[in-house]
Formats: C-alpha cells, sequence, structure tokens
C-alpha cells in the first residue's frame, strides 16, 4: 500500500504542506516571497493548510478503507482522526481521484 498523504497549496501558492495520516508533517514548502507576509501570518497559514491536507489524507485513507471502516459509528472514526468538518470534507473531495469517487 502506497503511503497515504494530503497536500494544501496556500491560495498565492507561496506556502505548500504536505502530511501523512494523522496530521504528522512530511514537507513544508515555502518560497522566499511568503517570508515578508510577517511570522504570525505564516504561522496561520502553515497551520491552516496543515489541517486541509490532513483532511485530505483523512478522507484519502476512509476511500481506500471503505469497506473496512463502513459499520463504524461517527465517534469511532472521528477517534481514529477522520473529520466529519463538512467544509474540510468537500475540500478534501475535490482533490479525490474521481475513479474513487464512484462508490
Amino acid at each position: 500500500m502506497n503511503e497515504i498523504e494530503g497536500t494544501a497549496l496556500s491560495a498565492d501558492g507561496l506556502v505548500r504542506v504536505t502530511v501523512g495520516l494523522g496530521g504528522g508533517l512530511r514537507a513544508l514548502d515555502i518560497r522566499d516571497e511568503a517570508l515578508g507576509q510577517g511570522g504570525l501570518r505564516l504561522a496561520r497559514t502553515v497551520l491552516e493548510l496543515a489541517r486541509h491536507a490532513g483532511a485530505q489524507a483523512a478522507q484519502r485513507a476512509r476511500h481506500q478503507f471503505r469497506e473496512e471502516l463502513a459499520d463504524l459509528p461517527d465517534e469511532a472514526l472521528a477517534a481514529l482522526g477522520f473529520t466529519d468538518d463538512a467544509e474540510l470534507v468537500e475540500a478534501a473531495e475535490s482533490t479525490t481521484p474521481a475513479t474513487w469517487q464512484d462508490f
């Protein structure tokens, strides 16, 4: 099985965050231009992107393990890190391959 990851890119394209399932940071790319935003704004951007990338990874895992997870209650899924945040799920679904969305 391939390693499950999620990646999020800032709207201006200056910051990219990749996390593994569970939110562990795998890669952080910050272009020089982003440093001029100031530390607080850059930190907030990184944290928000990490949250979105984590939701993307969770959705990918959920698709990959959909049969095994089908009978678990929402509380158990949340404990495993599968988000039910509608905005994050929608954002993650938009990056999910179409072949996975047919199920």
